[in-house]
């Protein structure tokens, strides 16, 4: 039975193929913040953190200041940070995407991320160069 000469059938499969699309174009068009922070009890906090600071704050320190910060496609691979540090993003199912933060060899966590924009999640609090505490912070653009 050939189901794609019948007109309902064109329909849903046209349908499906554009849903298809639209959530791969959806996907391909975000974009990932992948920021290290330095966090301590001295100084003040980098203004351009300030969005974050509530969060940040739930750490324990009182100052944060941004190493690095990265704008990437939400997609599959590396993004190489600082002192040593880099997240590797794997393949993304719609805004779900498995996550590994490492320095060096050394995995450091493995999880997996449902990011919602302007939402940033925290991925760990993690030993830095010269004793200091670094924390990495994923967000989500607004598209």
């Amino acid at each position: 039975m050939n189901l794609a000469g019948k007109p309902i059938w064109r329909t849903v499969l046209v349908a499906c193929l554009a849903m298809l699309a639209f959530a791969t174009g959806a996907a391909a068009a975000d974009t990932l913040d992948v920021i290290l922070v330095k966090a301590s009890n001295e100084g003040a906090s980098d203004a351009a953190l300030k969005a974050y600071l509530p969060l940040l704050e739930r750490s324990g320190f009182k100052a944060y200041q941004t190493v690095v910060r990265k704008a990437v496609p939400l997609q599959a691979g590396d993004v190489t940070l600082a002192q040593g540090f880099k997240a590797t993003l794997g393949q993304a199912e719609g805004r779900r995407v498995p996550v590994t933060i490492s320095r060096g060899d050394n995995s450091l966590i493995r999880t997996t991320v449902n990011f919602s924009p302007d939402h940033p999640v925290i991925l760990g609090t993690y030993d830095g160069d010269g004793g200091g505490k670094m924390i990495v912070i994923l967000v989500l653009a607004t598209p």
